[in-house]
């Protein structure tokens, strides 16, 4: 009891002491910051925006208007035996395949605020549908920055593969909580189906953004202080990697974009680019893993477990797409 108080204690003044630095940082470096943050600003919107408002959009539909229910009509033979779940996991995972971060997040939290889901099952869901999309793998990561169609293929079978994996493991979370059966709506939101919809998507579209954004000044702080050059110089002289390649995995700690892109841009092969792009793309880094948490902290879920969930997904994605580069 006494260490646990010691080890908030001293946690909490970590926490300030980080903030202090952080603070520090962006005045010294106003102009820095300011281009950054604008990069990441016109990367969403070029890039993010387009491709996830009419999801998003399309989804809150659904959502609002209880279909959800009769979509996971069709799936509740599979999940209920694969994960111990009702239909609309299914529903939620495919979206989410689709669709990429943060959506299985954002209808996981709404289908449990309107009671269609209890918490128990929120859990259980959550270990298989915090995944990023093809278009992203495939298409940005593969094609666009690996130059190879086959890459992206391997980390997209990879990652929805372990995603499947890992929600077996967790079937049996919380297994002493049944899931609740599928509810009526609540009436006074299906009122005006289209502006709930609107302002939910605009909502979650702003703090993807913000989250995005965020994430490159910070890695641009830590650029223009040689942060990311000493670890990386360090760490490859003593493990013998290519120069670039810690670099490039603390990158995509932060966000999963701009990691990929340094991998990207190294003298790593393939094959070692493709394994590490798919941690790097599973694990999601801290920018995903705030734009997930704002909605699953709705449920309360517990960060031990969300953080067990995906290292997890992390561990096995990275298992299969080793067994993938190396065959094929």
């Amino acid at each position: 009891m006494l260490k646990g108080k010691i080890f908030k204690k001293y946690s909490s003044i970590l926490q300030v002491f980080l903030l202090i630095i952080a603070l520090l940082l962006l005045i010294l470096n106003p102009k820095i910051n300011m281009q950054s943050f604008l990069d990441g600003i016109i990367l969403w919107a070029k890039f993010v925006m387009p491709a996830l408002f009419p999801i998003l959009f399309l989804t809150s539909i659904l959502n609002f208007s209880g279909l959800t229910i009769k979509i996971g009509k069709i799936f509740s033979p599979i999940t209920t035996k694969l994960f111990n779940c009702s239909g609309v996991a299914g529903y939620i995972y495919l979206m989410s395949i689709l669709s990429g971060y943060p959506v299985g997040a954002k209808i996981t939290s709404e289908l449990y605020e309107k009671n269609i889901i209890s918490f128990a099952e929120a859990s259980r869901i959550t270990s298989f549908t915090s995944t990023s999309g093809p278009l992203f793998i495939i298409g940005t990561v593969g094609v666009g920055m690996f130059g190879s169609f086959k890459a992206g293929a391997i980390i997209l079978i990879s990652h929805i593969l372990g995603a499947a994996i890992n929600g077996i493991l967790f079937r049996n979370l919380y297994t002493k909580n049944c899931y609740n059966q599928a509810k009526s709506l609540n009436s006074t939101k299906q009122d005006n189906i289209l502006e709930n919809s609107m302002l939910s998507t605009i909502k979650a579209v702003l703090i993807i953004g913000g989250y995005i954004a965020l994430a490159y000044m910070i890695i641009s702080l830590f650029e223009h202080n040689n942060f990311f050059y000493l670890i990386d110089s360090y760490l490859c002289d003593i493990f013998q990697f290519e120069s670039g390649t810690i670099s490039s995995i603390l990158q995509g700690f932060i966000e999963i974009t701009k990691g990929c892109h340094s991998l990207g841009l190294s003298h790593l092969s393939i094959q070692l680019k493709t394994i590490i792009a798919c941690g790097i793309i599973t694990l999601g880094g801290a920018s995903i893993f705030l734009q997930a948490y704002t909605y699953l902290a709705k449920f309360r879920i517990k960060l031990k477990i969300y953080f067990l969930q995906k290292i997890l997904h992390t561990a096995i994605s990275i298992t299969i797409c080793s067994i993938l580069v190396f065959i094929f």
